[in-house]
């Protein structure tokens, strides 16, 4: 096998990242996102995919537009997390300076010059239901807006076997329903490709050797067990700390409005809350032991 192929060159990626960093597939999810159609050629991969760089810091898939004037940014979700929005700053965040590596400029320079802006987007195909339709992080200084876009095989609008997002959200809920039916790990992944070259979703890309061989690397990130679960937990760690640093900050906020006799109203306002500021806002005796 050839050691620059596509599919296996991180088998640390997920299918999605797997799929969706190469151009010809990312148009497709783009345009279940936006509704706009692009050409292959008018973007070109541009994402944090290192060996050098901890997981943790590689985003799912990104591309730069060949004018240089976006960054469209695209994270996968199976489960319900609303930390998105900060991750996606800190991906956009190392995108800029490795653009601006690679473009040969600098910020200390004294010339001025346009960075790529950022479209973010989530894309969700966790059975689990998630109400949002943004997610959003920041203040009146800064905000970062990210749109979910929910992949679910059902909800999809395109569900033609050409489509590459029709035919990855095809595959995960054929082996989904395996899992579920109570079916290894290993046999709903031969199950879900089995279906997908019956139907010809994936097609070109299920048949290949190369993809047949990502069945560990694909169960291991989709259903992982237990004891990869406590590998993951260390990492997790620091997510998780700063999920419970911004919920007591929050919380803090809250009560200085309330003491100052806010009406529910202004607090929402003042504080720019979204749907969990409210929820948090409307429980706030369950969380005043934070204080």
């Amino acid at each position: 096998m050839h050691e620059n192929s596509t599919v296996s060159r991180n088998i640390r990626s997920s299918l999605f990242s797997v799929l969706f960093r190469q151009s010809k597939h990312f148009i497709d999810l783009y345009e279940a996102c936006s509704g706009f159609r692009l050409r292959s050629e008018d973007i070109k991969p541009f994402d944090l995919n290192s060996d050098i760089i901890d997981r943790q810091f590689v985003n799912d898939a990104s591309h730069i537009t060949t004018d240089k004037r976006l960054i469209l940014m695209a994270e996968h979700l199976s489960n319900p997390k609303r930390n998105v929005a900060q991750r996606d700053l800190l991906y956009y965040a190392s995108l800029v300076q490795q653009w601006l590596t690679v473009e040969g400029k600098s910020m200390s320079s004294g010339k001025s010059f346009d960075i790529p802006m950022p479209e973010f987007y989530v894309i969700y195909n966790g059975r689990q239901k998630f109400n949002s339709k943004y997610l959003t992080f920041g203040n009146s200084f800064l905000s970062i807006n990210a749109e979910l876009i929910d992949i679910n095989f059902d909800k999809l609008a395109n569900k033609q076997p050409s489509n590459t997002l029709a035919g990855y959200s095809y595959f995960i809920k054929q082996m989904d329903d395996k899992i579920l039916d109570g079916e290894t790990r290993n046999y709903a992944f031969k199950y879900a490709v089995e279906q997908c070259i019956k139907n010809k979703y994936l097609h070109g890309i299920v048949e290949k050797e190369e993809f047949t061989m990502l069945d560990k690397a694909v169960i291991d990130f989709l259903y992982p067990t237990p004891e990869q679960l406590n590998e993951y937990a260390l990492a997790k760690a620091v997510e998780e700390g700063l999920e419970q640093g911004q919920l007591k900050h929050l919380v803090f906020q809250i009560n200085r409005k309330i003491l100052k006799a806010k009406t529910r109203e202004q607090i929402i306002d003042e504080l720019e809350m979204d749907e969990d500021g409210i929820n948090i806002l409307d429980n706030f005796d369950s969380y005043i032991h934070l204080l």
